[in-house]
């Protein structure tokens, strides 16, 4: 004689768990089909994301998943409810570089004499280990340490005079 087992799931979709037992006469002896172990789950930490959170000195997270004990099938969360959780894991990426200010001041404003001035230029550069200093955009930096511009007088040195010439004689006209 044939057993037919109906499920019906209503609401929030879950693995069904599913236990049954048969028992078919065999003479005077009845056996028994052990129920199936339903799966287990447990929270284990993800892959790494493989993306920095900064272009320098920032970090890099895995996550923690709830996953089917014995396979790599990730579940929703649900189903490690109850059990303790492990923390995120996180670190550091992109750890050769930095951004920071840097000044430098422009050529005299004039070439002899006094009065010059050189005024400070103020940019962020972005710095990285065996690589050269490259400019980059100021937002980059941290507008918190960002140094006041300075004005240094320049051009002290006295300028070049003319040798006197003598004086020219009037020109007489012939006429």
């Amino acid at each position: 004689q044939a057993v037919t087992l109906v499920v019906l799931s209503v609401g929030r979709l879950r693995a069904v768990d599913i236990r049954w037992s048969y028992n078919k006469p065999n003479g005077n002896q009845a056996t028994t089909t052990p129920a199936p172990t339903p799966p287990s789950y447990r929270w284990v930490q993800g892959d790494w994301t493989r993306r920095c959170s900064s272009e320098c000195r920032g970090s890099e997270t895995r996550a923690i998943v709830c996953r089917q004990d014995g396979t790599d099938v990730i579940a929703d969360g649900s189903y490690c409810a109850g059990q303790a959780t492990l923390r995120a894991d996180a670190k550091p990426c992109n750890t050769e570089c930095y951004f920071e200010w840097s000044q430098s001041l422009t050529a005299c404003s004039v070439t002899c004499g006094g009065g010059g001035t050189r005024s400070g230029v103020i940019e962020c550069l972005k710095r990285e280990s065996g690589k050269r200093a490259v400019h980059v955009d100021d937002t980059k930096c941290d507008p918190a340490k960002k140094p006041a511009a300075k004005t240094v007088s320049c051009a002290a040195q006295a300028c070049p005079t003319l040798p006197s010439l003598p004086p020219i004689a009037p020109a007489k006209i012939y006429g």
